[in-house]
């Protein structure tokens, strides 16, 4: 999709419907070298549950997946918090 936005008295512009956004979204705003404005939607991560989004994790959880042996679905219960002390994580 693209469009084109106008700032209003306050420099700030209004998203159209079909981005999704909804009021208190967070964005991350980039301006690139050559001028571009780039807004990218985040999502906050509770620091308690930041351990699940780092490349150890990351890394572990290929190795266990690629490891037929270990069949096992993170909904099953327990299984996080058996993978966490696995991996030496406090959660």
């Amino acid at each position: 999709m693209k469009t084109t936005l106008s700032l209003d008295a306050r420099k700030r512009v209004t998203l159209p419907s079909e981005v999704g956004a909804k009021p208190g979204d967070l964005m991350d705003l980039e301006v690139m070298d050559d001028g571009r404005i780039v807004l990218t939607p985040i999502v906050k991560i509770p620091k308690h549950q930041m351990w699940a989004w780092t490349e150890r994790f990351d890394r572990k959880l290929a190795e266990a997946t690629l490891n037929q042996s270990h069949k096992v679905r993170l909904s099953d219960p327990g299984v996080m918090d058996d993978l966490a002390k696995a991996l030496n994580i406090n959660i």
